[in-house]
């Protein structure tokens, strides 16, 4: 019944100026909302990224605490205030000998080679962390120039 009857009516007037008029009304409002959000989008897009910044520079600032041998590790730094006071004390007396100066200049030059030895395998540890074999190293150079000034004093006093 339906199918072969035709729409026979006319559009009212002015429709298709209505018509019109709605469509344009539509259109500026869908710009006007356009305006709006993009604003907002670029102050949220701002602040995410101020956000995001200020998280990394917080991890940097914590992060780039110095590395100190007492962080990284203890034992080292515990072995370090245990020997160093002795080869110091060590030193000194080697130095405040006046007689056997080739001796002592020959000692001094010795133990100054050894301590950057050490200065080598501390700052290792401080780069690459706690190791068994660095500590070891460490000790055995501690326990090397003790010796050596010992004996070097047992020969000039």
């Amino acid at each position: 019944m339906k199918e072969n009857k035709f729409d026979i009516y006319e559009l009212p007037s002015g429709h298709e100026a209505r018509f019109l008029k709605k469509m344009a009304k539509r259109q500026s409002e869908t710009e006007k909302r356009l305006k709006i959000k993009r604003p907002t989008l670029k102050k949220v897009l701002y602040w995410s990224i101020s956000v995001a910044a200020s998280v990394v520079a917080i991890l940097f600032w914590t992060l780039q605490k110095p590395l100190t041998l007492q962080n990284v590790s203890e034992t080292a730094y515990q072995s370090e205030q245990y020997y160093l006071p002795i080869i110091q004390e060590n030193i000194n007396i080697i130095k405040n000998h006046t007689e056997n100066k080739k001796i002592t200049e020959d000692a001094l030059k010795q133990l100054e080679k050894m301590n950057a030895d050490y200065l080598v395998i501390r700052n290792k540890i401080i780069k690459e962390g706690h190791n068994k074999q660095l500590l070891n190293a460490m000790v055995i150079n501690f326990d090397t120039q003790i010796k050596f000034s010992d004996n070097v004093i047992a020969m000039i006093l």
